[in-house]
């Protein structure tokens, strides 16, 4: 039986579906991955942390393929980074998705110093 526990941080992960659509966006921000006409590649990319390159991540809902323009129905991760964890599959019916994993960090950096991440807007922002 536990006498004590010490919590040590908070896990927080993201799993965002990309399409073929989106390629150049994963390019860009998945460390040693390149992009040539059409022909995503990725390399070995190891030994790395992955908090130097973490920045805030703000999701927003779509509808009818419009983001939503209300901040209050906004995520704010404010420190994710990318890493890789794809799942792969292969199906001729429909659009190939690709799973990208994100690491969300504590903020050590901004006014948000020490949060992972928030819903909405505060109120002293409206």
């Amino acid at each position: 039986m536990a006498v004590d526990s010490v919590f040590s941080g908070i896990a927080c992960e993201l799993d965002c579906p990309l399409t073929r659509q989106e390629y150049a966006n994963l390019a860009i921000f998945v460390p040693g991955t390149t992009l040539q006409s059409e022909c995503l590649t990725f390399s070995a990319f190891m030994g790395c942390g992955l908090y130097a390159d973490a920045v805030e991540l703000v999701i927003k809902p779509m509808c009818d393929g419009v983001p939503d323009t209300n901040n209050l129905n906004w995520i704010h991760i404010f420190k994710a980074a990318p890493y890789r964890d794809f799942e792969l599959t292969f199906d001729r019916s429909g659009q190939r998705v690709m799973m990208v994993k994100f690491k969300c960090f504590v903020d050590l950096t901004s006014g948000a110093a020490g949060r992972v991440f928030r819903m909405g807007i505060p109120t002293s922002e409206i």
